[in-house]
């Protein structure tokens, strides 16, 4: 049997985020990765995987965290402030190299621009 490996980003109601990784052969198995149990001060609404062990979390708070996975935990590489009241989540719109663009959105929405530095 082909087995397949996923890593999932998750964030929700505990404020936290979590990584974790599921493996489907013969049966289906999960691992915690690795956790940030205080990413936002309040309910995380989104979350985007960036690619190169790289993510996202937006939360009710207003903070945006970029977060990197080293293998054993979840590093914070940046933090930004969005403006928008309310956040209902984030998409990204364009990738230009090590340019990316998101629209976060609740009441009202923002673009943000993230340059990737590492």
């Amino acid at each position: 049997m082909i087995e397949s490996v996923v890593h999932m980003f998750t964030g929700g109601d505990d404020n936290a985020v979590h990584l974790v990784e599921l493996a489907v052969t013969s049966e289906v198995t999960c691992k915690l990765l690795a956790s940030v149990l205080d990413a936002h001060a309040s309910t995380v609404t989104g979350v985007l995987s960036l690619g190169e062990a790289k993510f996202l979390s937006v939360g009710i708070d207003q903070n945006m965290r970029f977060w990197k996975f080293d293998g054993a935990s979840l590093r914070c590489l940046c933090k930004a402030y969005t403006f928008v009241p309310d956040v209902g989540g984030i998409v990204e719109i364009d990738v230009q190299e090590r340019k990316r663009s998101f629209v976060v959105f609740g009441t009202g929405m923002e673009l943000i621009s993230w340059e990737d530095r590492e």
